[in-house]
């Protein structure tokens, strides 16, 4: 997943998740939740949901963060399978939860607790996450879609009942 060459400057970027959006169909970066990631290696998972990962890990444009990270991992079946799930996901571009990523997601949850709409704080660090690295969110979780339509999430449900 990530490339043999590059230069200090392009793996410094590449560590902070700061490359540039691309704006080319099929380029979009991704930063697939949890949600996402346990229907992607069981055996049972939608097949087209597991494709559609593939392609975007196939093109390098998959990142994660530390929540995510922590939820994959720690439901991980046996040691074996946690240092594979580690390295699969260390593999990935990471999205830092830097300052700018705390202070959106507790504006985002400000503006839903007003509204009466309560999300985990978890889910609004990975939203945010995405929201400050410009990557779109792909989940099967509602809370994600009750954060999108009240913020600037680029999100796609991926439904393991059929949906999305």
């Amino acid at each position: 997943m990530i490339p043999s060459e590059e230069n200090a400057a392009e793996a410094e970027a590449r560590e902070a998740g700061d490359r540039p959006a691309e704006t080319r169909s099929g380029d979009e970066r991704v930063l697939v939740d949890s949600s996402v990631w346990i229907q992607y290696y069981q055996p049972t998972g939608r097949p087209e949901h597991q494709a559609a990962v593939q392609g975007v890990l196939a093109r390098d444009r998959v990142g994660t963060t530390a929540v995510v990270l922590v939820e994959v991992l720690r439901g991980a079946l046996s040691l074996e399978s946690y240092e594979s799930l580690e390295a699969d996901l260390t593999a990935l571009h990471w999205l830092g939860v830097t300052s700018e990523v705390a202070r959106r997601a507790a504006e985002i949850g400000f503006g839903l607790d007003r509204k009466g709409m309560r999300v985990p704080a978890t889910d609004l660090v990975i939203a945010a996450a995405a929201i400050e690295h410009d990557y779109a969110l792909w989940h099967d979780d509602g809370h994600f879609e009750v954060i999108a339509r009240e913020s600037a999430l680029r999100q796609r449900r991926m439904s393991a009942r059929g949906q999305g």
